[in-house]
């Protein structure tokens, strides 16, 4: 076992962890980061652990409480379908990985587009904006609320309620406050979508109830996590003039390009895991009840699978990042925050003669797993 420890709930504290996470996956597959836990950095072990149905998202009760108390927060997290073990979330992940596919349709994606650009020529008419406050946030609510047929008058709270609980999901341990917040914001996310629940295709019978708490936690995790990749690609290709002149030659490219703006500075940086059986990692036994921290952005710049991993390529042709996790728990929005992404970043490609920061981004409070931006100060040159 490495002599390296690291500790877990300061994981999150670096402006920039790569450094760090060089040392850990330099160290070993298996990095001591607190009593019972490990952090795993290495894009092998990451990759076959994520699959491993001896792993569980589902934590003890009291994890649970702990990090976010008991109430309505709580109760939402216990059943939500990345805390059950397959095949036991089955029928409800694939109401939600069916609901999805239903609503994305073609005309919605239509539709989405050009309500991007519609918004990109406004932001660049004025010949700069914040890419998180004018771009990504706003997008990432209308898209979502048009997405499950939320009216406008809904949106303002929507978008309240996804600030709240981007930060609870994230967190390893709210303040009361923000306990309470949450609580509130899970309830009120309810009401807002039970209302809906009737009008989408039919959930699973028997599963009424997961089906709004999942509903809930997809709808506002999608706010998040669309809204996270749009800020990510627009503040990574902006400190890059090199790269974006390349994107500009090569438009073809756009989906390897977001791709490779995800790897290169993942918004989602890690996942926990409980160990249910006895395991081994690269030869070391792990005994069931530690809790394994894979390491998501430490993976995807492991020198092992990506040549350079510290370079931005938005060429790279071989690029398995895991941005979004992998297995049975892989994120549901993985493709609709993509997709969205290359749309956003079309557009700006199509509407913008230069693009350049106009000052330094600034970032939310770090957490241990999240890397996100409170602001993007953008000038933009419209053609």
């Amino acid at each position: 076992m490495t002599r390296l420890k690291v500790d877990a709930l300061a994981l999150g504290l670096a402006h920039d962890p790569y450094p760090l996470y060089a040392r850990m996956r330099a160290a070993g597959p298996l990095v001591p980061a607190g009593p019972g836990t490990f952090a795993v950095p290495r894009h092998r072990e990451v990759e076959e652990l994520l699959r491993d149905p001896r792993l569980s998202h589902r934590f003890p009760d009291s994890f649970r409480r702990f990090a976010v108390g008991d109430g309505p927060t709580c109760a939402l997290l216990q059943r939500i379908v990345s805390s059950q073990r397959p095949p036991g979330h089955a029928p409800v992940r694939a109401w939600l990985s069916g609901l999805l596919a239903t609503l994305a349709s073609e005309r919605w994606w239509a539709e989405a587009a050009a309500h991007v650009d519609d918004r990109v020529v406004a932001l660049v008419s004025e010949g700069g904006f914040d890419a998180v406050a004018d771009l990504a946030a706003p997008l990432s609510v209308d898209l979502v609320c048009d997405l499950l047929g939320l009216d406008g008058d809904a949106r303002a709270e929507v978008a309240a309620i996804a600030g709240v609980l981007g930060r609870a999901l994230t967190a390893l341990r709210l303040s009361d406050d923000d306990r309470a917040a949450s609580d509130a914001a899970v309830v009120r996310a309810g009401e807002l979508l039970r209302a809906r629940l009737p009008e989408l295709p039919g959930a699973p019978a028997g599963h009424a109830d997961a089906a709004l708490d999942n509903l809930v936690f997809v709808c506002f995790t999608a706010i998040e996590m669309i809204a996270g990749a749009l800020a990510t690609c627009c503040a990574v290709l902006v400190r890059h003039p090199g790269e974006l002149a390349w994107l500009r030659r090569t438009p073809d490219g756009l989906a390897t390009a977001i791709a490779e703006l995800l790897r290169f500075d993942s918004p989602t940086q890690g996942t926990a895991r409980l160990v249910t059986e006895p395991i081994e990692v690269d030869g070391q036994p792990v005994r069931p009840g530690r809790i394994l921290f894979l390491l998501l952005g430490s993976a995807n710049h492991d020198e092992q699978v990506f040549t350079d991993p510290a370079r931005l390529d938005l060429g790279r042709r071989d690029n398995p990042h895991l941005s979004f996790g992998g297995g049975p728990y892989r994120c549901l929005g993985a493709s609709l925050a993509t997709r969205l992404a290359e749309a956003t970043v079309g557009s700006l490609l199509r509407a913008c003669a230069a693009l350049e920061p106009a000052a330094a981004p600034e970032r939310h409070p770090p957490s241990t797993f999240c890397r996100s931006y409170a602001k993007i100060p953008i000038l933009a040159k419209a053609v």
